[in-house]
C-alpha cells in the first residue's frame, strides 16, 4: 500500500546531512577537490537517502544536475544536506547542497531517484539463462551427444 511504500516519510525524514573532508588523493587541481569527486559524494549520499525513503530498497539515479559554484578545497571539512521534494510512485526527487564550515553554498544539485526492483530484474535474467541452458542441453541430447 502507499502507506507501507513511504513508511520512512511517515516518520518525518525529510533530510540528511553528510560531513566529509577530502584529500590530496582526490584532488583536480594542487589544494581543490576533484569535480569528479564532489559528483560522487553527491551521488552516493543521496542515492543512501533515496535507499531510506524507498524503505530499504535499491534506488537508481536517473539524473543528477550538479551546479558547482566555488571550488572545495581539499583537506576541509563540508557538509552535505539533502533533502526530499517530492516522492511520486517509483520517481524520488531530491535536492541536495554542499556548505563550507562559514555555510557558503559551495554546489548545489537536483536529482531523480528511481526505485529498482532489482531482485525481479536478477531472477528474470537467471531465468533467461536456465532457459537458454535448458535449452542447449536439450538439443545435445536430441543430437545424440
Amino acid at each position: 500500500t502507499e502507506d507501507q511504500e513511504n513508511i520512512l516519510m511517515d516518520n518525518e525524514i525529510e533530510r540528511i546531512y553528510v560531513f566529509f573532508k577530502g584529500n590530496k588523493k582526490v584532488q583536480g587541481f594542487e589544494g581543490v577537490l576533484h569535480g569528479g569527486f564532489t559528483s560522487t559524494i553527491l551521488d552516493n549520499s543521496m542515492g543512501a537517502f533515496a535507499f531510506l525513503i524507498a524503505n530499504l530498497r535499491p534506488a537508481a539515479t536517473a539524473y543528477l544536475n550538479i551546479n558547482f559554484k566555488k571550488p572545495l578545497k581539499t583537506e576541509q571539512v563540508y557538509m552535505l544536506e539533502a533533502q526530499i521534494l517530492k516522492v511520486q510512485d517509483r520517481k524520488i526527487f531530491l535536492k541536495g547542497d554542499i556548505y563550507d564550515k562559514e555555510l557558503i553554498k559551495m554546489a548545489d544539485t537536483e536529482g531523480l531517484f528511481i526505485k529498482v526492483d532489482w531482485y525481479g530484474v536478477f531472477f528474470e535474467r537467471l531465468q533467461q539463462e536456465f532457459l537458454k541452458s535448458l535449452d542447449r542441453q536439450t538439443q545435445r541430447l536430441s543430437e545424440g551427444q
